[in-house]
Order: structure tokens, then C-alpha cells, then sequence
């Protein structure tokens, strides 16, 4: 199960790039609402921050030594709080208006899957090394 997480990890990983490039259309026409409404809050910008969490903890997640150092629930709390499902803004945008933006909204939902793939493999290692710790 441990291989499969991470082939299916990679894969989201490695298809996010595509993603991002092959919204850019969505991303030009969001842009330019956000530009002409005055109190609009930037869907863009709360997305590229978070792309850039989740993106970042699922890349270090390849690496063979990821957990030597680091704080395992820690990395599934910073996962967690990177959700799209956390920000107000968001989920309101994705319930009124991604049916707009469907190549957008498919970007932000992979970012979604990928983000609770990383955390389903974390608490996997999680898992395991307490198994490991126990002697079991």
C-alpha cells in the first residue's frame, strides 16, 4: 500500500504543472473579474498559496528520508489547514461559480485530492513508525 500511495502521489504531482498550464484561459478570464469588482477577494491568490503548500509537502513527501527529521503530525496539520475546504472564500467560489472556470476548478480539485493523498500517506508513516517504536 506504502508503493501505491506514493506511485499515485507522484503521479498528482507530477500532472499538477499540466493542470495549472492548461487552465490558463480560466485563469486570464478569473483574473479579470477579480479586477473589475471592487471588494472581490483574490480566488487566485488564496489557490497560488495553497498550491504552494500542498505542492510542497507532497514533493518532500518523495523523498526517501522526508520523515527523519520532521514532525509528522505536524505536516498533516499544515495539510490540513492548506485545504481549499478551510477557506470561506473558496468554498463559496466553488459552490456559485467553478462551474464557470471548469478547468480551473478540475486544477483546484486535484490540488484537493492531492493534498489528502499526502495526508493519508503521512498518517501511513505515522502508522508505521509507531508500529516500529512498539516493537511490533
Amino acid at each position: 500500500m506504502h508503493d501505491s500511495y506514493s506511485l499515485i502521489l507522484k503521479t498528482l504531482l507530477e500532472s499538477i504543472p499540466e493542470l495549472y498550464q492548461s487552465c490558463k484561459a480560466d485563469r486570464k478570464r478569473l483574473h479579470d473579474w477579480e479586477w473589475e469588482q471592487e471588494d472581490a477577494p483574490s480566488i487566485l491568490g488564496e489557490v497560488e498559496a495553497r498550491a504552494t503548500t500542498i505542492s510542497g509537502y507532497a514533493t518532500s513527501l518523495q523523498k526517501p528520508d522526508y520523515n527523519g527529521s520532521r514532525d509528522l503530525q505536524a505536516m498533516v496539520s499544515g495539510l490540513q489547514q492548506a485545504s481549499i475546504h478551510r477557506s470561506e472564500t473558496l468554498r463559496n467560489w466553488m459552490q456559485t461559480e467553478s462551474e464557470h472556470y471548469p478547468d480551473f476548478a478540475l486544477y483546484l480539485e486535484t490540488l484537493e485530492a492531492l493534498l489528502w493523498l499526502a495526508v493519508k500517506r503521512v498518517r501511513q508513516e505515522v502508522t508505521l513508525t509507531n508500529e516500529t517504536d512498539q516493537g511490533t
